[in-house]
């Protein structure tokens, strides 16, 4: 019968029988070794039950790569298939940038093609915080806040005027989300149109230091040529290039041309990847426009009102130049001034265009026009008698002659004499509605359209509102505030015929890409009185000049002409002990070339018309006229008076003392 021995523990629980049968060598036993038998047992058990399971462990192992790589597949299939579009943009966006391509600005030109204000080459620095976070190389050390105080330590030492940290944290603002989902900060321009030089130095910190996130764009800053000369009928552009005052601020749309741009997808070198997205729309330039200035003529100008300026020691000076036959503002000046390229905050009352934009009361040149109106009109003749006492009565009130008491005068008397009573009477024989109905006519009361920014209509009230007294001081140049553009544009009405035209400043405007000039249409004008009587009134106004108060602006070669004006001015509804001493004049008088104005206010050491802005329009005068090579006429009309002297004196010699009555003066 078999027994225990017999059967040997194997895995199962299934006793096996022996192999081999032989009697086993006697095992000494100790009181322990059943229960190391039993471990060893249990041991034993384990492992074969560990054989028998790595089957099944290695399935579930298996199952869960298969999973992972279904769910890899899975993710794959959503990126390159359902979100293909979406990753597409995403990596497009990337990498696409569009970038601005500036149009040129138009430049200004004089009359004769001087260049008066042009582009220069400049450079842009530009701050984009968004680099600071791209590809950083964490082995190296690199994070967003070392990359941005690197970039920033560097442009405060470039840039010691700009407070770089403030600007950028302010410019930059908080990140936005893009369209891509990832959130984004502003790019900044640091610092606009700074010299080439700047720029050169900030592109070669960032090439030493391994600055990140700043560039350097080609750009153009806007310089006048001589920033002196006429800066307040010029005027700057800002930091966009946008016209801000002046010229460049009403000529803004016609300078200013059209932006283009290209859309592209770049690499880090902003170069364009070749065979992706490319779109370029190129740039139109702006219009050149050409001015009615005379940049030489400009010139002089200043030169003399400067002189005027310093030694009268006056609040503000300024000169109008016109051509009495187009209009054309061949220069204009003001004092005091600044210079356009290097604009100070303390210099705004030299910005201020006072030529266009501050009325005031014209005083006795204004008495031309009431003298013209009444030629007109029939109601006086360069003959007719005047007579002035000194005074006259109107009402309550009493108005009297700067000069004194005339006496017996004529119409070519009162406006070599600049009497104020007999300019009354004439506005009294006018009326109040015909006489502003003149005014309207030599354009006060209305802008004259020239095209500058900050015009003044002047002030002229309705006739109706008009008082007697009001009357009176009208005829003879108080109770109405014209512009010195205003005043100069009806004396050049005078001076051409009759014919008032509309003063400009424009002449005409130049494709920069053709070259192709086209002047713009010269303004209609309007009669304001036939051509017999502006003969008179300059036959008039070269008496004050010859003769008169206006004798300081006599020419030395060519004929002259003009009035001479002392104008109080008016502060809190009074007249104060401050003057304009002003000019206005024409000459040759055979063919009137250029129409004069000069106006000084509140000079110092003496204030009449003729003393201070007399002087002033004499040296102006001359130049231009040289300049223009206007043949002289003084020269020629005292010639023909010599001839006449002397053929009288031989006729007389000749044909006794009948013939010495017959030729005697």
């Amino acid at each position: 019968m078999a027994t225990l021995d017999t059967f040997r523990y194997r895995p199962g629980g299934f006793p096996q029988p022996r192999r081999n049968t032989a009697p086993a060598a006697p095992i000494r036993r100790d009181a322990s070794a059943p229960v190391r038998n039993r471990a060893r047992a249990v041991a034993a058990d384990r492992a074969a039950s560990s054989r028998v399971n790595i089957p099944r462990r290695v399935g579930w192992v298996c199952s869960v790569m298969a999973l992972a790589y279904l769910g890899l597949i899975g993710k794959l299939a959503y990126i390159q298939i359902a979100s293909h579009s979406r990753y597409v943009a995403e990596a497009k966006e990337m990498r696409r940038k569009t970038i601005r391509l500036s149009a040129p600005r138009g430049v200004l030109l004089d009359r004769n093609g001087t260049l008066l204000v042009q582009n220069e080459p400049a450079a842009t620095i530009v701050v984009d915080p968004n680099l600071w976070g791209a590809d950083l190389n964490k082995k190296k050390g690199e994070t967003f806040e070392a990359r941005k105080a690197n970039a920033l330590n560097h442009l405060e030492t470039l840039l010691p005027e700009i407070e770089v940290r403030a600007e950028v944290e302010k410019r930059a603002g908080q990140p936005m989300r893009a369209a891509s989902g990832k959130m984004r900060y502003r790019t900044v321009d640091l610092a606009r149109r700074v010299p080439v030089s700047l720029g050169e130095k900030v592109k070669a910190a960032i090439k030493e230091h391994g600055i990140i996130g700043v560039g350097v764009l080609p750009d153009t800053v806007r310089k006048a040529i001589n920033g002196d000369l006429a800066p307040q009928i010029l005027g700057f552009t800002g930091q966009e290039g946008d016209g801000l005052d002046g010229l460049e601020k009403i000529l803004d749309p016609k300078l200013d041309g059209k932006n283009g741009f290209v859309i592209a997808e770049f690499d880090k070198a902003r170069v364009p990847i070749p065979g992706t997205e490319y779109r370029r729309v190129d740039p139109q330039a702006g219009r050149d426009i050409v001015l009615t200035l005379d940049a030489a003529l400009q010139h002089d100008v200043e030169a003399a009102l400067d002189k005027v300026f310093v030694s009268s020691h006056a609040e503000a000076a300024i000169a109008v130049v016109l051509d009495p036959k187009t209009g054309d503002v061949l220069a204009m000046a003001n004092r005091p001034t600044y210079n356009v390229n290097r604009r100070d905050p303390q210099t705004t009352g030299g910005r201020l265009n006072r030529c266009v934009s501050s009325p005031y009361e014209p005083g006795s040149t204004l008495k031309v026009m009431t003298m013209a109106a009444a030629l007109e009109e029939k109601l006086a003749t360069p003959n007719a008698q005047f007579y002035c006492s000194g005074g006259m009565g109107i009402g309550r009130r009493t108005i009297h002659c700067a000069h004194g008491a005339h006496g017996d005068e004529t119409a070519t008397d009162v406006i070599k004499n600049s009497c104020n009573i007999a300019s009354a009477q004439l506005a009294f024989r006018l009326g109040k509605e015909k006489l502003y109905g003149y005014e309207k006519r030599f354009g006060f009361g209305e802008k004259s359209g020239a095209g500058f920014p900050g015009e003044s209509r002047g002030i002229l009230a309705k006739a109706d509102v008009w008082s007697d007294i009001q009357t009176a001081n009208i005829g003879f140049g108080q109770g109405i505030s014209v512009t010195p553009l205003q005043l100069a544009a009806a004396y050049a009405a005078i001076a051409n015929g009759g014919t008032y035209l509309p003063p400009r400043i424009v002449w005409g405007m130049r494709d920069q890409a053709t070259g192709d000039l086209k002047p713009v249409e010269t303004p209609k004008g309007h009669k304001v009185v036939s051509p017999e009587t502006s003969r008179a009134m300059l036959h008039m106004l070269q008496e004050v000049v010859d003769h008169g108060t206006g004798d300081k602006a006599r020419l030395s070669s060519w004929t002259a002409g003009g009035k001479t004006g002392t104008a109080q001015i008016a502060q809190n509804g009074h007249y104060s002990g401050k003057f304009v001493a002003s000019f206005v004049g024409m000459a040759p008088m055979s063919d009137p070339q250029f129409v004069i104005l000069v106006a000084v206010t509140a000079p110092k050491g003496g204030h009449y018309g003729g003393v201070v802005a007399g002087p002033v329009f004499k040296e102006i005068a001359e130049k231009a006229l040289m300049a223009r090579r206007v043949a002289p006429d003084k020269m020629v009309i005292e010639d023909a008076h010599s001839k006449t002297i002397r053929r009288r004196k031989k006729a007389n010699n000749a044909g006794g003392a009948g013939d010495v009555r017959r030729y005697a003066d």
